[in-house]
């Protein structure tokens, strides 16, 4: 598929804004779901595409990019238009692209020959009313016919239901706020619809779906960013769980010195840990 490529970030030819290509239906149709990257228009009532373009591409980039030899270029998001497509780069192409909050036509000739760095140095503006009119028509029709495929409906995941006392209670053991109880019981309680109505900020927490741990997952986020647990991956280097104690426990432990010193530091390990352990039991007994 084609892409198009600029020398440098900026408008080359002037900027342009109509009724129909303007900044907001660009980026709605930036925004289109795959597999929308590539589609083809109908024809009209005589069979051809004088009115309208046949093929519609979206290059989704906005992106810098250096290459040895061929030099620096910046690929922007741009809707690439064209009736034939002979060739990666067609004999002739138009499009639109965004530089900034712009919009700019601009048009190229491709080929067998051309290669992407080419690109580059062929495109010219597009001042032709016919062919703004054309590429207008071409974006009106596909707004007009483009329904948003629809998400199969997940049935309802099943809850678990939690005191919200015992959940506070767990959460002081922490010195955490207790405000965050509530959240976890709720999240609990209904799953599908907490994601639902917390999606955004539940992904923050790299959770990307509901699941009925989900609450468990959250809690850990927050139990880490807070820095009372920590994590490390199963295939973690010793030094990286060192590492990782280090930040939650206050204390400082020896580092990995190609096992010279494990079996030391392994008891200055648990030792601290115990403490730890020991202080927030007895926190509970007292509180």
């Amino acid at each position: 598929m084609a892409r198009i490529y600029y020398r440098e970030e900026k408008i080359y030819g002037h900027a342009i804004e109509t009724p129909v290509i303007n900044l907001k239906n660009f980026t709605w149709l930036m925004e289109c779901p795959k597999p929308f990257r590539s589609f083809e228009v109908g024809p009209d009532a005589s069979g051809g595409y004088s009115d309208w373009f046949k093929t519609i591409q979206i290059s989704v980039d906005g992106k810098h990019y250096n290459s040895v030899p061929e030099g620096y270029f910046y690929l922007p998001n741009a809707i690439i238009f064209y009736d034939r497509n002979d060739f990666v780069f067609p004999s002739l192409f138009y499009f639109i692209a965004q530089i900034g909050n712009q919009l700019e036509i601009r048009s190229a000739e491709g080929g067998e020959y051309v290669k992407w760095h080419h690109i580059a140095d062929l495109h010219r503006p597009v001042d032709d009313a016919s062919i703004i009119l054309k590429i207008e028509n071409s974006l009106i029709g596909f707004l007009k016919e483009y329904k948003e495929p629809e998400k199969p409906k997940a049935p309802p995941i099943e809850g678990v239901a939690l005191a919200l006392s015992d959940v506070t209670t767990f959460i002081s053991l922490f010195d955490m706020p207790t405000s965050y109880a509530s959240e976890i019981v709720d999240m609990a309680k209904s799953p599908s619809g907490y994601f639902e109505a917390n999606e955004n900020t539940l992904k923050r927490h790299q959770i990307f779906s509901p699941s009925k741990n989900m609450y468990l997952l959250y809690l850990t986020g927050i139990l880490e960013e807070s820095g009372k647990i920590g994590t490390v991956d199963w295939k973690a280097d010793y030094s990286d769980i060192v590492s990782t104690l280090n930040e939650i426990g206050g204390f400082k432990l020896e580092k990995h010195d190609e096992g010279k010193h494990k079996r030391s530091t392994a008891k200055k390990i648990l030792s601290a840990l115990n403490g730890k352990v020991e202080n927030i039991s007895e926190k509970s007994i007292h509180d």
